[in-house]
């Protein structure tokens, strides 16, 4: 039998409701069998400081046609086995929407900067379009697309920390249809998904600083432009990528990149 323990606090800001929880759990596997229950103990972790998230959600809720907001800040243990180990995160979940389109941001910091950028489009009006010959990609929404490109552009797994087994992460370079190494908990009430971590595109080509930039995504194959276009984008034709530009909570993790498409 193998067994998972948990224990964590998290202060989270969700659409306008401070939520504190210091929670332990632990999760069983026996085969095929898996059960998971909350752990009759104190979580004797650190508190954490409320500002910085409240601050943060309320800058959020100050721009225009904001949806949904959740701000959080965590600490966890963990131990599975002989490994034990701790975690801290920060995130930022954020849906914009306005006439028939919303756009889904995700962060691990809480810079509001890029968010602003995609609200002050929104505000200033969107419109379809045709799609322009090129289009440069801003880093945060590479990472959302990046699990859909393994198998048409190189793409590898980065070594960095340990999975949710505290196996570490392996490198490798990524292909379409292969077992994946490592296994993801995304909650320890989930059974663990084998999954890719910490996703990198390789840098080749070259960017055309020029080329319109999409700063998020409005649907399936969709981009927002800065000037307020919504365009069609298309994923086997990427002519180029930039270098490793921040970490976002896309699935398991992915480091965005500017790319051309």
């Amino acid at each position: 039998m193998s067994v998972y323990r948990k224990r964590g606090r998290v202060v989270r800001h969700e659409n306008g409701v401070l939520l504190r929880v210091a929670e332990a759990g632990e999760a069983m596997e026996r085969g095929v069998a898996f059960e998971c229950r909350p752990l009759r103990e104190p979580v004797t972790l650190p508190e954490i400081d409320e500002q910085r998230v409240v601050e943060t959600a309320r800058a959020i809720h100050e721009l225009p046609n904001i949806e949904r907001v959740l701000v959080s800040e965590g600490i966890a243990e963990h131990e599975y086995g002989d490994a034990q180990w701790r975690d801290a995160t920060q995130r930022v979940h954020v849906a914009i929407a306005a006439l028939g389109l919303r756009a889904v941001l995700d962060f691990a910091s809480f810079d509001v900067a890029p968010i602003a950028r995609v609200a002050g489009v929104f505000a200033n009006g969107v419109h379809d379009a045709a799609p322009p010959e090129r289009i440069r990609v801003a880093p945060h929404v590479a990472a959302s697309l990046m699990t859909s490109l393994i198998g048409l552009i190189a793409i590898d797994q980065v070594a960095q920390g340990v999975d949710g087994n505290g196996d570490p992460i392996q490198p490798i370079e990524l292909t379409n249809g292969m077992q994946w190494p490592n296994w993801y908990r995304p909650s320890y009430r989930i059974r663990p998904i084998s999954m890719p971590f910490h996703l990198r595109a390789r840098p080749f080509g070259v960017l055309d600083r020029d080329a319109p930039e999409a700063i998020a995504l409005v649907g399936a194959r969709r981009v927002l432009l800065e000037d307020g276009s919504v365009v069609p984008i298309r994923l086997d034709r990427v002519h180029a990528v930039g270098e490793p530009d921040g970490w976002f909570p896309y699935a398991a993790g992915s480091f965005g990149a500017e790319m051309m498409l």
